[in-house]
C-alpha cells in the first residue's frame, strides 16, 4: 500500500475513534466534558490532517509513477538499440517500480484492539496509567525496529513527559477532573 493511501486510511481511522469516543462521553456533564471535547477535537483535526497530507501525497506519487514509466519505456528502447547494435550491457537500464509495502493487519489490529482496552481500563486503573501503557506499547509497535533498546529509550522519552504535560495542563491548570483508578 502507498504512503498516500495509509495516511488517508490512518485519517479516516482517527476520525472514526473520535466519534467513538464521542458517542461515549455523551452521559459526561459540565467541566468533566471538557477534557473529552479537547482530545476529540485534536484527534478529528489530525484525522483531517492525515487525510490532507494523504491526497497532496498521492498525487505527487503519481507524478512520480508516470515519470518512472516515461523512463522505463526510454530505457527498454535504448536496451532494445542496444541489444540490436550488439555493442554492449545495457547499463543506464534499470527497473525502477516502486516495490509497495504490504498492509500491516496484525499492527492494526493490535493497536484497534489496545484502544479498545484503554477505553475499559480507565475506570480500573487510571487514566494517566493506562494512557501511558498504550503510548509505549503503540510507539513499539509502530517504531522503527533499528534498534530495540533505543526504540523503548525514544518510547519513555515520548510518553512520559506527553503523559505529565496532560495531567499539569487539565488537571493542575484547567481542573478537569480524570478517570481515576486503582493506581492513579
Amino acid at each position: 500500500m502507498r504512503k498516500s493511501q495509509q495516511d488517508i486510511w490512518a485519517g479516516i481511522s482517527f476520525i472514526f475513534i473520535a466519534v467513538i469516543f464521542g458517542v461515549q462521553y455523551g452521559e459526561l456533564n459540565g467541566v468533566s466534558r471538557v477534557f473529552p471535547e479537547i482530545l476529540i477535537s485534536l484527534i478529528i483535526l489530525g484525522g483531517v490532517y492525515y487525510i490532507i497530507k494523504g491526497f497532496i501525497q498521492y498525487r505527487r506519487e503519481n507524478k512520480i509513477v508516470a515519470t518512472r514509466t516515461a523512463l522505463n519505456k526510454e530505457n527498454a528502447q535504448t536496451k532494445k538499440i542496444k541489444e540490436e547494435t550488439k555493442t554492449g550491457d545495457c547499463s543506464i537500464c534499470s527497473d525502477t517500480e516502486e516495490k509497495e509495502e504490504a498492509v500491516s493487519w496484525s499492527r492494526i489490529g493490535i493497536i484497534s484492539v489496545l484502544a479498545v482496552l484503554l477505553v475499559f481500563t480507565l475506570e480500573y486503573i487510571g487514566f494517566f496509567v493506562s494512557s501511558t501503557v498504550f503510548i509505549l506499547i503503540a510507539y513499539l509497535l509502530l517504531g522503527e525496529k533499528s534498534s530495540q533498546r533505543s526504540l523503548v529509550t525514544r518510547a519513555f522519552i515520548f510518553a512520559v513527559p506527553f503523559i505529565f504535560l496532560v495531567w499539569v495542563l487539565f488537571v493542575k491548570l484547567l481542573n478537569v477532573p480524570t478517570p481515576t483508578g486503582i493506581l492513579f
